[in-house]
């Protein structure tokens, strides 16, 4: 029995996995924060835009979130979908 041996384009590639690798770092980078609050957001990646979802308690945490992950190399544009309720 012989092994066949499978070569793959660039172009073969599953984008979803390079999309949830992206969104996978943006979250760590802000559970690496310090701010407690960040652990709470979702992190959702696809062309170019990272998406954060959830609810913080003030429109600083709101920002600072945003600011954080708005530097990654990957990251064209960040669409905030972050609710402010303070508690």
């Amino acid at each position: 029995m012989s092994e066949a041996l499978m070569v793959r384009r660039s172009s073969d590639f599953n984008t979803t996995t390079w999309d949830d690798e992206v969104a996978a770092r943006a979250t760590s980078q802000l559970r690496q924060s310090g701010y407690s609050a960040l652990r709470q957001v979702r992190c959702s990646f696809s062309h170019g835009v990272l998406r954060l979802e959830g609810t913080l308690s003030s429109f600083y945490m709101r920002q600072v979130a945003e600011s954080l992950v708005a530097g990654m190399p990957e990251v064209s544009e960040v669409e905030s979908r972050l609710g402010v309720s303070p508690q």
